[in-house]
């Protein structure tokens, strides 16, 4: 049984969660730049090529194998005690590894085996930090910045690994006589992280009474079960598993790319790496504040195509170092668009008594992405014979074959994909004026409750404006006409419309209760009650649509908002002129002023609507 209490949550700038996004990178930074010291140190201290190609290999698989040791466990202990408290006691592990290293580096002679002891100890220790860092965020971060604390974390890890990197290898260059020093600054670090982290927010233990396993892979099985009850979930859990795929798969032919096909030198090759951390810090930090307080699986495609024609290019383009920075900066941007949203949906999703072993469960599966990405790399170059840059290639087909076998599964990703395109297109082709009294601080109304928008009708793109402005999706009733063409259907479907009857009783009945199921479950509704559209500019009487559509409905809990759209009488979508579409626009971005009213009772007749809307028509033209 499960106990939760409420959390106190706290905005993105304040000082406890920059200490907590602080400790985080200091973690991650630390694990790298020790992986790579390990790394360099085998390369100097054994001279055959065989022996140094096998230590870096057991460094690398050592760095993942507590992931698919320990995280069963990890996610049982995030579930059980409050995952600020887990998460301080594993930034002390943190401490504990950094400081056996330095006791190894200390001796006249650092044994390697011990060494690489410790790196199996550190990463433990991000073993048990990663599911009760992804798990505390929605428990203390307030709902709507959920995925702008997703994106600044993911950025902050992409640049910890790199920079990490890059600083192992600076170490060493500069104290491999006197590794000691190595030793005491990765202990410095961790200590400062360790200390961030005392100043999270105190959470409390979700599942208090979870009985323990002995056996880690339960946790792991047991996750399987909830993830299926959820698609979401389920196929977030894939994503994230994929990315990691894919993340390690390009790192390591970027390894081979630099040297063996562009001739480049070890700095400007490393620096590869650097572009490709970047696009990934942009592409998150970017995702989060694109979806701001909704989290639409809009961004999920379009990062996946991104990521996915990028990693295509490379196979054509990727000739010298130039193009090769902008396609790992394109890449990277859109690895960084994919993979929030996607963690998001992974958090949200999770039931609160088991997000520590949902977490936990990623990780090992993302873990297991990396170690197949480097079967995946030997078949392709070893087996296959591919350049580094052809693997590159194939990790972005493979990229796309992903997102389209999601949208095979899930065709409302496609559909919301275009509906988003389609209304960035709108607000760049339109410049849209508000104004009326019903705006909530200047902008257009977004009410918790549901909501009815009555509008006058003067173009084929009413609805397609008002949703534009509209965070939250809007439906809204068409003609159901318009669904008899295959490309006008896709489209409609695409935006979320309402087919809607031409005379026909079952049709209009259809289409009443679709709209009112979207309205009970809190939604947004477009109509527009004249029911044609004008074909003189002016407004004409209102059907009693609006009032049959609200029959049934609790009118307590819906409002009608009613909105005049102004100046898009002589617009290529209007019936100025005689026609439609066969005209020039006059002007781009076409102004369009929307006036919108104070909210009005559900009872509200169609005639007083009426005459409301059209005192609104009235009251904008002076805008």
């Amino acid at each position: 049984m499960s106990t939760t209490s409420p959390q106190t949550t706290i905005p993105l700038h304040h000082w406890r969660f920059l200490s907590f996004l602080g400790a985080q990178f200091l973690g991650a930074f630390n694990d790298n730049a020790f992986k790579l010291v390990l790394s360099m140190a085998a390369l100097s201290l054994f001279p055959d090529p065989k022996t140094q190609a096998g230590y870096v290999a057991l460094i690398s698989s050592l760095a993942i194998l507590p992931f698919l040791c320990f995280s069963g466990y990890a996610g049982y202990f995030a579930d059980k005690y409050a995952k600020s408290t887990v998460l301080r006691i594993s930034k002390a592990l943190e401490i504990t590894a950094m400081g056996a290293a330095l006791l190894i580096f200390s001796q006249p002679h650092p044994d390697m085996h011990y060494l690489m002891i410790t790196l199996f100890l550190l990463a433990s220790h991000s073993t048990f930090f990663s599911p009760s860092k992804y798990g505390i965020l929605p428990e203390i971060i307030r709902p709507e910045d959920l995925a702008k604390a997703n994106g600044y974390l993911n950025m902050l890890t992409f640049v910890a690994i790199i920079k990490g990197s890059l600083t192992g290898a600076v170490l060493w260059g500069a104290y491999k006589d006197h590794p000691a020093m190595i030793g005491a600054i990765l202990l410095g670090i961790a200590i400062v992280g360790t200390l961030l982290c005392w100043f999270l927010p105190k959470t409390t233990a979700i599942a208090p009474n979870k009985p323990f396993k002995i056996n880690p892979l339960n946790e792991i099985l047991h996750s399987i079960p909830t993830m299926r009850q959820s698609r979401t979930l389920s196929a977030a859990m894939i994503g994230t598993a994929i990315y990691w795929l894919m993340g390690g798969l390009m790192y390591l032919a970027l390894i081979m790319l630099g040297k063996t096909e562009l001739g480049l030198s070890e700095a400007k090759s490393g620096s590869l790496f650097s572009f490709l951390a970047l696009g990934i810090g942009l592409g998150s930090v970017a995702a989060g504040y694109i979806l701001g307080k909704s989290v639409r699986r809009t961004l999920i495609v379009w990062g996946a195509v991104l990521l996915g024609s990028a990693g295509i290019a490379c196979g054509f383009y990727a000739t010298n170092y130039l193009n090769t920075a902008i396609l790992m900066l394109l890449a990277g941007l859109g690895a960084g668009l994919f993979i929030v949203p996607v963690m998001t949906l992974l958090q949200q999703h999770s039931p609160a008594d088991k997000r520590g072993q949902i977490m936990a469960a990623s990780s090992f599966f993302d873990m297991a992405g990396v170690l197949a990405a480097s079967g995946v790399f030997w078949v392709l170059s070893a087996k296959l014979g591919l350049s580094a840059s052809h693997v590159i290639m194939a990790a972005g087909g493979i990229s796309l074959l992903g997102i389209l076998l999601a949208i095979l599964r899930t065709p409302a990703l496609l559909y919301e994909a275009l509906e988003s395109s389609i209304y960035w297109l709108a607000r760049r082709i339109y410049k849209i004026r508000l104004t009326g009294e019903g705006l909530e601080n200047g902008r257009f109304p977004q009410p918790d409750s549901p909501v009815v928008f009555a509008a006058n009708h003067v173009t084929f793109i009413d609805g397609l404006l008002i949703s534009a402005l509209s965070d939250k999706p809007v439906r809204y009733l068409v003609l159901s006409t318009f669904w008899k063409k295959p490309l006008s259907r896709f489209v409609l479907n695409a935006i979320g419309a309402i087919p809607f009857g031409t005379g026909g009783v079952s049709e209009t009945r259809r289409g009443f209760e679709a709209a009112r199921e979207h309205l009970q479950n809190g939604g947004y509704v477009c109509i527009f009650p004249e029911g044609v559209l004008t074909r003189t500019g002016h407004l004409h009487p209102f059907k009693r649509g609006i009032e049959k559509l609200l029959e049934g409905v609790e009118a307590q809990d819906v409002q009608i908002v009613p909105i005049h759209l102004e100046r898009l009488w002589g617009s290529i979508f209007s019936f100025s002129g005689r026609r439609f579409f066969k005209k020039f626009p006059k002007k781009i971005p076409y102004p369009v002023t929307v006036a919108v009213g104070a909210p009005v009772s559900a009872t509200t007749p169609a005639w007083r609507l009426n005459q409301i809307i059209s005192e609104l028509g009235t009251k904008a033209i002076t805008h």
